[in-house]
């Protein structure tokens, strides 16, 4: 995860668990991201997965009211839903084209193989309070195929 040079808060971060995939890496990513940085304080975060942009904007609502029926890594989007829902001041996000030259994504992917070296994982803790935990499905917003896919 790299903020800019030298930044107090660059991390070299190697995901714990069994659920290693680049997916999960940066939204682990963003988990730290968004815990480390003050809540009152802006942020935009760069990032060049289209997947981790769309898993927290235009699939979460969707997702929440539909109970998580086979969601992917449901609890690192649902930890990082609950820890952007903390902050106070606006969250963005910005897509940028991986491997374009760009300097901050060239940056975070150093960062990253650095990370996926190490020998030992690092802690995120990605639970939620049960009381912030998002409720089961909506009923009305059950649809006959996602009854089928919960049985």
């Amino acid at each position: 995860m790299w903020f800019t040079n030298d930044h107090p808060l660059n991390r070299v971060i190697r995901v714990p668990g069994h659920d290693q995939s680049n997916q999960v890496g940066k939204l682990a990513a963003v988990v730290v991201a968004l815990k480390s940085t003050p809540r009152n304080a802006d942020l935009t975060i760069v990032t060049d997965s289209q997947y981790v942009i769309t898993c927290l904007t235009n699939a979460l609502p969707q997702w929440e009211d539909s109970g998580w029926p086979r969601v992917p890594n449901a609890p690192w989007i649902k930890a990082a839903a609950y820890a952007m829902r903390r902050r106070s001041a606006p969250t963005r996000f910005r897509w940028v084209k991986g491997h374009n030259s760009n300097r901050g994504n060239k940056c975070a992917d150093t960062l990253a193989a650095e990370g996926a070296a190490k020998p030992i994982p690092d802690d995120i803790d990605i639970t939620i309070p049960i009381l912030s935990e998002p409720g089961g499905m909506k009923l009305n917003k059950l649809t006959q195929a996602t009854a089928y896919k919960l049985i």
